[in-house]
């Protein structure tokens, strides 16, 4: 192996410096940042990643603009049909439980 340093590395520690060659401050670490930020998910809603085919989502995203609400709102929509459809509580009744 060589002890040759590589130049993304370079980049990488001058990345705090402008074209100019003056030192810019540098931001704080994602982890600090991260750590720093209130728990906002506490009795609120909970991101759920949804993978869709290309057709799906832009016939969901053509709905929710001639509907005019959006496209989370109809994908509540969907879960709360399901439900019902399968004798469970609807989405406003597991609400008022929590």
């Amino acid at each position: 192996m060589s002890n040759r340093k590589s130049p993304g590395l370079d980049a990488l520690k001058n990345a705090g410096a402008n074209i100019q060659g003056e030192v810019v401050q540098e931001t704080a670490p994602v982890e600090a940042v991260v750590a720093a930020a209130p728990d906002k998910s506490k009795g609120k809603n909970k991101a759920f990643p949804l993978h869709l085919p290309v057709e799906v989502h832009e016939a969901l995203r053509e709905l929710s603009f001639h509907e005019r609400k959006s496209m989370s709102v109809l994908l509540r929509e969907g879960v709360d049909f399901v439900f019902k459809n399968r004798g469970m509580p609807t989405i406003e009744e597991l609400q008022k439980k929590a």
